[in-house]
This record gives structure tokens, sequence and C-alpha cells, in this order.
């Protein structure tokens, strides 16, 4: 068995890390009491359409969702938790598209849903149209018309038109 006396422990342990020098990185002493630690990716895509507005042209139903995610996730965590994007649209290979299918994907289910209690409803389903879009009619669109039939009982419905 060894045994180092202090001193000599002291000058083992300068030795050993002589040629090991660790990059000194400065903390930012405000990140410990943040609640978030990471960016979030609708920051990201926030910060991403900040830089570049036209990003929006063309996208105006996505960056309203991560408007509204953004929102929720900021000032009340506890509804974003329980709210969820439906990926119903989108271009996708067909092989995609058919491996979603088999999945359970529905045509014409809502694009958001909020799976909380309040008041007599059991939780809200949003579904979001263009500015010049028309709320949804069976003649139209029957998949979107759909929404009034699957979301009949107990759940908030919501057409929101984009601005």
């Amino acid at each position: 068995m060894l045994r180092f006396t202090e001193e000599e422990f002291q000058a083992f342990s300068e030795r050993r890390n002589k040629g090991r020098s660790r990059p000194k990185t400065k903390k930012d002493p405000f990140l410990s009491l943040a609640p978030v630690k990471e960016v979030s990716p609708h920051a990201k895509a926030l910060a991403a359409l900040a830089k570049n507005p036209d990003l929006r042209d063309g996208n105006c139903e996505h960056f309203e969702q991560v408007f509204i995610f953004d929102y929720f996730e900021r000032k009340h965590p506890d509804i974003y938790e329980l709210l969820h994007a439906t990926p119903n649209g989108g271009k996708r290979s067909k092989a995609t598209a058919g491996k979603m299918k088999a999945e359970g994907q529905k045509k014409g289910y809502p694009d958001m849903s909020l799976d909380k209690a309040c008041g007599i409803y059991h939780g809200m389903r949003i579904e979001l149209k263009e500015p010049n879009g028309k709320a949804p009619t069976k003649s139209r669109s029957p998949g979107c018309a759909g929404l009034e039939r699957k979301v009949t009982t107990s759940f908030l419905r919501m057409v929101q038109n984009k601005r």
C-alpha cells in the first residue's frame, strides 16, 4: 500500500495534470436560474423568421402554429404540455404517405388539439385556415368538414382564419 504525504500528493497531481489544460469557459450566472435550459424549436423558427420575413410567404399556416406553440410554451407551460399538432398536411413521398395512412392518419383531422378539460369541454380542436380560405363545408372539403363529425360532443371546435 502506498501512502502519500499531502505535499507528495500535491506534487504528483501537478505533474500529472501539467500537460492537461482545460479550456476555461465562463458560465452565465443567470442560466442556472432559467426555467428552460435550451432554445425551443419554436423560438428557433421564429428567430429564422425574424431574420428573413419572406419565409412566411407560402408558410403562413406553419408560422401561425409556431406562434401559438411558442406563446403557450412561454406563458402557459401547463397547457403547452397537453397541446399538440397533428401532421396531416405537407408534401411527402408516396412511401411515407402510405406508412402514415397505415399508422392511422386520417384526412381532415384538425391542425391542433388540446387535451385538457375545462368547464363543459373535454378539450379543444383547432383548424387553421389561410386569410382568403373559407371555413370547411361538406361540399368544398369533405375532409375538413369532418371536424364537425369527429368533434361533436364535449370538445370545443374552432376554425381560425389567419391574419
